[in-house]
């Protein structure tokens, strides 16, 4: 049995299958339609590089210690301060398998040659303009721009940029083009078309290195969101709807739940100026426009797992191989007037799961799942064995029993300056504990998705829900252990 990975930034529940009314993701909606639906799947860490790091080895944010993005060489001390931990293909390459990575599955480009069977292959930049500095970050990002208005836009900002800071050239988010772009190209203008096409590429040369794991990541829908105009003439705007609740939660700052507003940084009124400091947010008509530009781009992503799956198929391998579909993490577009990742509350955490596995029955399951969850899963999987320090739980049975009782709570982490946020979540209730670096408890936070699926209000100080918030507090306290122990016995 292979594997086939496919991972994308910095989406929540926005898909057909998942019931978003916005996405035209035909695609994925039929892979759906053929593997198990995991309804309450859960990142442990809404941030790429911790996310994608807890999703590969198994193991939870305390455990290895990332906590931020770090660097490209970050597996290299991953590597020196955990010696016993393998990450998921490498665990897989020493039983045997053949692996590979197609564009950004790690996070950004990080090297980890103990990982892979032969070198990660990148999406090659397209040409840079000759007034951009020789820097990785900038042609990284500047180049996946394709409109000629983006690269004006870029070269006035730098231009302007530079006469007051010169040590500015090189830091691009302040001369970065616009958060959203539609360009009348073809798919393989930007870098998810090119790296689809290398999956498709490497598929007809994949039955000689059988068993495989073949993972591809796409950063297509990590701002900017940049796709063919085609994929914008897919969504409506007169049908287009912003999110209810556009307000942070009643009860608690909104700083807890305005956190790393990604999009204001395209949005700034003085940003591109020495010494900027002043921020605007999104207007109506902006939301408007970066709604569609994001919901375009994972229109964009769906024609590419099609791509993908359609090639699996042509070369006689779909019952040859599990498909795992998710994403880092969530995204919020506006929810809790927040433009962004890094929160403790739903759209940053919840993220997709569909997983088809060959003779198993297609399916939903409501059952409480999480990223440290899939490692063990794949290795039961394949028969391989699961090693002792993974921390999450297998869920095998769910595949084939998907309304069986299941472990109660999952467990995510965030961080803002000075302070770490816990979390324990429930089928009903989310409970959050902001503690600052003397160990203080700066903040608490509880959730009634029954009574408040879109976390309108806190109600952690309201004296009627005491009993709740002192449980989960327990629980949370006690740790992950006890509940996988629990659900073992």
């Amino acid at each position: 049995m292979n594997v086939l990975f496919l991972i994308s930034h910095d989406i929540s529940l926005r898909f057909g299958c998942y019931g978003d009314p916005t996405a035209v993701t035909p695609n994925i909606d039929r892979l759906a339609a053929d593997s198990m639906i995991f309804e309450n799947h859960f990142c442990q860490f809404a941030l790429c590089a911790p996310s994608r790091t807890n999703l590969f080895t198994g193991c939870r944010p305390d455990t290895l210690g990332r906590l931020n993005i770090g660097t490209a060489a970050w597996y290299e001390s991953f590597r020196k301060d955990n010696p016993w931990i393998l990450t998921l293909p490498e665990h897989l390459k020493n039983h045997g398998f053949y692996t590979r990575s197609i564009h950004k599955l790690f996070h950004e480009c990080e090297k980890d040659p103990p990982s892979w069977s032969a070198e990660q292959w990148y999406a090659p930049w397209e040409a840079a303009q000759s007034w951009m500095p020789d820097d990785f970050e900038c042609l990284d990002r500047a180049t996946r721009y394709r409109n000629p208005e983006s690269w004006i836009r870029m070269e006035q900002r730098f231009g302007s940029l530079v006469k007051g800071e010169p040590e500015a050239a090189t830091q691009f988010k302040r001369w970065r083009g616009p958060p959203v772009e539609a360009a009348g190209v073809p798919d393989s203008a930007y870098p998810a078309g090119k790296a689809a096409g290398k999956v498709c590429e490497m598929l007809s040369t994949m039955r000689d290195e059988t068993p495989f794991f073949l993972g591809a990541g796409f950063a297509v829908t990590h701002l900017p969101w940049l796709s063919p105009q085609r994929y914008w003439d897919l969504i409506s705007k007169d049908t287009l709807k912003l999110p209810e609740n556009m307000y942070p939660p009643t009860g608690i700052p909104p700083r807890y739940s305005m956190l790393g507003n990604e999009a204001h940084q395209y949005f700034e009124q003085n940003y591109h100026e020495p010494g900027a400091t002043i921020g605007w947010k999104p207007d109506y008509d902006d939301a408007v426009q970066m709604t569609m530009g994001y919901y375009a781009a994972i229109s964009y992503l769906d024609a590419q797992v099609g791509r993908i799956v359609n090639g699996l198929n042509s070369e006689g391998m779909w019952d040859d191989t599990i498909v795992v579909f998710t994403t880092d993490h969530g995204f919020a577009i506006g929810e809790h007037g927040h433009w962004g990742k890094h929160s403790l509350h739903e759209p940053d955490l919840r993220v997709p799961l569909i997983v088809h596995v060959p003779g198993l029955p297609p399916g939903r399951t409501a059952a409480l799942t999480e990223h440290v969850d899939v490692f063990p899963t794949i290795c039961e999987l394949l028969g391989t064995p699961i090693p002792d320090y993974a921390e999450g739980t297998s869920f095998v049975p769910l595949l084939s029993e998907p309304d069986r009782p299941w472990k109660k709570a999952v467990f995510n982490q965030a961080r803002k300056t000075g302070e770490m946020g816990y979390s324990i979540r429930t089928q009903k209730y989310r409970y959050s504990r902001w503690v600052r670096e003397d160990g203080d408890v700066a903040q608490e936070e509880l959730y009634d998705y029954q009574a408040d699926p879109l976390e309108t209000t806190s109600i952690h100080a309201d004296v009627g829900h005491r009993p709740e918030l002192e449980e989960l507090a327990a629980m949370l306290d006690g740790g992950w252990r006890p509940i996988m122990d629990e659900l073992a016995d």
